[in-house]
């Protein structure tokens, strides 16, 4: 996804699997397609209600992943 979106070196790896790991899959799958693989064009081409969703997503996993890495960081 960095290569293709600029967010960061973020990838599959680096979640655990379960929720973490499902929710950051679901993201990339809304913004990188088969047929387009530029996540702008497909981007650009989200309704608005659509954009809305991913946007919602994306802080629902980065509020999880905080989370996450708060209970490993206090039970250390």
């Amino acid at each position: 996804m960095y290569e293709n979106a600029w967010f960061g070196s973020l990838c599959e790896g680096d979640f655990p699997s379960g929720s973490l790991r499902n929710a950051f899959l679901t993201i990339r799958g809304s913004l990188i397609k088969t047929s387009e693989l530029r996540v702008v064009v497909n981007v650009a081409a989200m309704s608005d209600e659509h954009a809305r969703e991913v946007i919602q997503q994306i802080c629902s996993l980065s509020q999880a992943a905080a989370y996450a890495l708060g209970r490993q960081s206090n039970s250390a």
